[in-house]
């Protein structure tokens, strides 16, 4: 009978530091249908994440190409003005009536051209620039004698001034 309290004993011991062991974690296993949700549910969130950054750059596409659209448009006419300013520059007083039209239809186009919140102050600053041209050659057509007066040269230096910022402003845009 010792032996059998004893083995008991030895039992209780046993069993006792069986509860003591380190708690057992639960491993939940979800089922297939479970498993297939959750993947639909992971592929479908990252495939609104794509659609989403896939039309953000395309609208940002959209914009970039509308801004090159109307810089181009005002660039065009910036060369035009160019072109007729160095024709303006070769004539002399008599005949400056001739690129002295050409300058005002050219100004006329560039005012009615279609600009976005980019182009806007561009537009601006060369129309201030096509009018004090304009002016300057007009006083240079009624003036007398030889050269040009003070006055058409400051105002030819003050359309520079803004032919330059013109390009810079439209350099922005693009």
């Amino acid at each position: 009978m010792k032996t059998l309290i004893g083995l008991l004993a030895m039992m209780v011991v046993l069993c006792a530091c069986g509860d003591k062991s380190a708690p057992k974690a639960e491993v939940k296993v979800e089922s297939a249908s479970e498993a297939l949700k959750n993947d639909d549910k992971a592929i479908a969130a990252r495939l609104a994440e794509q659609k989403a950054g896939l039309e953000e750059a395309s609208q940002r596409d959209r914009e970039a190409t509308e801004r090159r659209q109307f810089a181009d448009a005002l660039g065009a006419i910036g060369k035009q003005w160019r072109d007729v300013l160095a024709e303006a520059t070769r004539t002399g007083r008599g005949e400056i009536a001739g690129p002295i039209k050409k300058m005002e239809a050219l100004k006329a186009s560039l005012d009615s051209a279609a600009v976005n919140n980019c182009t806007t102050k561009a537009r601006a600053t060369l129309s201030s620039s096509m009018s004090s041209t304009i002016d300057a050659f007009k006083q240079f057509g009624t003036e007398t004698g030889a050269g040009t007066s003070d006055a058409a040269q400051q105002k030819l230096a003050e359309a520079l001034e803004q032919l330059t910022k013109f390009d810079s402003e439209l350099g922005s845009c693009v």
